[in-house]
């Protein structure tokens, strides 16, 4: 594209998904909220043929810009979470919904960037007024199909996840100093550290140059009988916690890059894909695996992933989380106490 610009296309069926990046310029910092900056877009409809579209794009917070301070700037939270894929479905994911926010934030996560295709939105808007009002997250409407979309799952790739995970690392970018990107059945427990600070903090020594750090992915088996323990718990029944009730989970620990998840720091970042860094800003070429990724043991850290899932190998017991059982229950009985949900 012309005038410093370039198209990052994450092309896979029906639609493609685009981000346009177009390098700025310091004038752009001095507008101010309440002017409206916009771009017009041009496109080849045929060779040698070129039309101007008739829409005109705004730039939203221009005056804010999206810079690269590459470790130099102050930021404000020290974790975000991206939700990998965009929310969809009805009141019964509510209460999954509920625990993903809560068990992450137990661990660290301080801000949740969440993307809405089609929650049940009078279920969930209690909890999420609640969140908003605190700071706590920021919700951005992905209605695909009022674009044409007819299916996002089969049209565009699950919900044109990329996109999101993508349009989420910038935002994040000038605020926060690590971003994740976690689907809602996902929570990236820390098993021999408290907290993620604590965790990151630990693999520093060894992971030298690193701007990735990788949880590597555990399934446990939401197609299983229920904990024992856990299934004569009142407490545990009533809030319907799958993290203290789905306790078996398959023995293989899928490699990095293949389901894994991970940490990053996100000025330093270009384009991000959903198990790993594309580009990394200022460099051309995608870089070479594990040059500036670590991998955390698994001593130290597990991405859970409940999901039902074919047994393909042998299985365990692993009630890891029910270390945090009396944590986990005092966050959600404060959900219920404060926005009178659950």
């Amino acid at each position: 594209m012309s005038n410093g610009c370039e198209n990052v296309s994450f092309a896979y069926l029906r639609y493609y998904s685009h981000m346009i990046k177009c390098q700025g310029n310091s004038s752009l910092l001095e507008i101010s909220e309440k002017e409206q900056l916009r771009v017009s877009l041009v496109y080849n409809v045929t060779s040698g043929t070129v039309q101007t579209s008739p829409n005109l794009l705004q730039i939203r917070h221009a005056g804010k810009g999206v810079i690269h301070n590459l470790g130099d700037g102050e930021k404000n939270r020290k974790f975000t979470v991206c939700s990998s894929v965009p929310v969809h479905g009805g009141r019964d994911m509510f209460k999954q919904f509920v625990e993903w926010v809560e068990i992450n934030a137990l661990f660290g996560a301080e801000k949740f960037v969440v993307y809405n295709h089609s929650a049940s939105w009078e279920a969930y808007s209690p909890y999420i007024s609640y969140l908003v009002e605190s700071g706590k997250m920021e919700v951005i409407q992905w209605p695909l199909e009022s674009i044409g979309i007819r299916d996002p799952v089969e049209d565009v790739y699950y919900y044109s996840q990329m996109l999101s995970m993508n349009d989420c690392l910038y935002r994040s970018m000038d605020s926060t100093t690590y971003v994740t990107f976690l689907d809602l059945d996902e929570i990236l427990v820390p098993r021999r550290e408290a907290t993620w600070s604590e965790m990151l903090l630990a693999v520093k020594g060894r992971c030298a140059g690193a701007r990735e750090y990788h949880a590597l992915n555990v399934f446990f088996l939401m197609n299983s009988t229920n904990d024992k323990a856990a299934s004569e718990d009142p407490e545990i029944l009533d809030y319907d916690v799958r993290a203290l009730l789905k306790t078996e989970r398959d023995t293989r620990i899928y490699p990095e890059f293949f389901r894994s998840k991970y940490f990053v720091e996100p000025e330093f970042v270009d384009v991000a894909e959903m198990h790993q860094v594309l580009f990394y800003y200022g460099e051309p070429e995608p870089y070479e695996l594990n040059s500036r990724a670590c991998i955390l043991p698994k001593e130290s850290a597990f991405l859970h992933h409940y999901r039902e899932w074919k047994k393909y190998s042998e299985t365990t017991v692993d009630r890891f989380l029910h270390k945090h059982r009396q944590a986990i229950l005092e966050r959600l009985g404060q959900v219920r106490k404060k926005v009178k949900a659950l």
